[in-house]
């Protein structure tokens, strides 16, 4: 038992135990592990509170994962949505894609500095992925969609023209068959 008054330099040869109102530890992470009882927890777990209010380690709401450039793995789970990989589609010389997923990186022909995006072609199943989600595959390369073009493949509708300059700007457009032609549904400039 420690009585007596302690000066603010008076220190204990001993750590305190924790069911003595101390940590145990001599370091400050140390004694945060030790609080947190982190050896039981496995990797990437978080510290969060149990239906009983008491602290606990448990997995990550989601656990989507995030590789370093900031792009996904894998097809991931994040809240209940799920997130998929974009697929990476080029330009033709007549500025048109073939494509047969609706989440597309596009690229320019050759990888030139810039290019129009003309339209697109489907290569998918009747009623696949009428949303397309569209960002451009580098932020080196500018690819600018193009209003009103009638191609080789499905007219493109939109608000006017749209520079993707960089990899976070996206485009997103429904391939609607009613009426046999793209429209486009929104546009985020980020760059």
């Amino acid at each position: 038992m420690i009585t007596g008054a302690f000066s603010s330099d008076t220190t204990i040869s001993t750590p305190v135990a924790i069911n003595k109102g101390g940590t145990g530890q001599t370091t400050a992470q140390a004694a945060i592990d030790a609080l947190t009882a982190v050896s039981g927890a496995s990797t990437n777990e978080v510290l969060t509170k149990d239906g009983s209010g008491n602290a606990v380690f448990a997995a990550a709401s989601g656990g989507a994962q995030l590789d370093e450039a900031n792009t996904w793995t894998a097809a991931q789970t994040f809240n209940n949505l799920k997130y998929k990989q974009f697929t990476e589609y080029t330009l033709d010389t007549n500025g048109d894609i073939t494509y047969a997923s609706n989440l597309i990186k596009m690229d320019t022909f050759e990888d030139a500095s810039t290019d129009d995006w003309n339209g697109v072609i489907f290569a998918g199943s009747v009623g696949d992925d009428a949303i397309l989600y569209v960002v451009p595959e580098s932020s080196s390369r500018d690819i600018t969609i193009k209003d009103d073009i009638s191609s080789p493949g499905d007219p493109l509708r939109t608000a006017g023209d749209f520079t993707m300059s960089n990899q976070n700007d996206t485009f997103v457009i429904i391939n609607n068959g009613v009426i046999g032609h793209l429209q486009e549904l929104s546009r985020s400039d980020n760059g």
